[in-house]
């Protein structure tokens, strides 16, 4: 599903069926922006036939929230510039380095620096791996940043926070449009768990088991509150939340 939802600003369904997140859209009058550079080069294409089917640009540039696969493995087909955290490209050319033979893949699980669920949702994602090809942003921000559009602006908000160090979020203000990725959520990477592949639907109900790490969901809910958004676009929620429901469940945690 592709919907707009506010003057200026779209948003593109999540699909669980891969782990594909929410994609966001912003136009202005001289360039248009996205909010995540997709999982794979199917995933970007599937998300420029919805703007041609609506009669939007391809986007000028577009911002990636962190590293994980499904938010930046379709940057190398994507249209104009990316933009990430350094931390984020620090990440991305280690993993542009790696080999995607199944043997690789499944040492990288066992070594620590990758987690099952992300192997296995990369490979219904790719039936062939091999043709993963990832590349870091062409714009690095080491703190926040502002892209006028033309006509309305992005805040880029290097975030950091509970879910990934890298984070960045991207605030419209003048449709008071927040889209955080996956900031909100928890760190799968660094939390010890395991994905239960026969029964993948619970897994946020074994993700909801899992703790912050309180250190990083302080700071980064102090930010949230200080933010004039009214809507919310996350990651992997499949709706568009207000600011009192994603607070509330923010607070909760703490």
């Amino acid at each position: 599903m592709f919907q707009q939802i506010g003057a200026h600003t779209w948003y593109m369904q999540q699909d669980v069926r891969t782990d594909r997140p929410s994609i966001g859209y912003i136009k202005g009058d001289k360039y248009a922006f996205a909010v995540e550079a997709c999982a794979s080069p199917a995933h970007v294409a599937l998300f420029y036939d919805k703007l041609k089917e609506n009669g939007l640009p391809l986007p000028d540039f577009t911002g990636i929230s962190h590293f994980h696969w499904d938010h930046s493995y379709g940057a190398c087909a994507v249209n104009g510039l990316t933009i990430a955290s350094a931390r984020c490209n620090e990440m991305l050319r280690r993993e542009a380095k790696w080999g995607w033979s199944e043997e690789e893949m499944l040492n990288r699980v066992a070594e620590g620096l990758d987690i099952r669920f992300g192997y296995v949702t990369r490979k219904l994602e790719y039936p062939d791996p091999k043709k993963i090809k990832v590349v870091p942003a062409d714009i690095e921000v080491t703190g926040d940043a502002v892209i006028d559009l033309g006509g309305v602006t992005v805040q880029i908000i290097n975030c950091g926070g509970p879910h990934s160090e890298d984070q960045l979020m991207f605030y419209v203000p003048e449709d008071k449009v927040l889209y955080v990725g996956d900031a909100n959520t928890k760190d799968l990477h660094n939390n010890v768990w395991v994905y239960d592949e026969e029964h993948p639907e619970r897994l946020q109900e074994d993700i909801g088991k899992l703790p912050h790490f309180m250190d990083r969901l302080r700071p980064y809910v102090e930010l949230m509150e200080k933010i004039d958004f009214e809507k919310c676009v996350q990651g992997h929620v499949d709706y568009v939340a207000d600011k009192k429901e994603v607070m509330d469940t923010m607070r909760a945690y703490l």
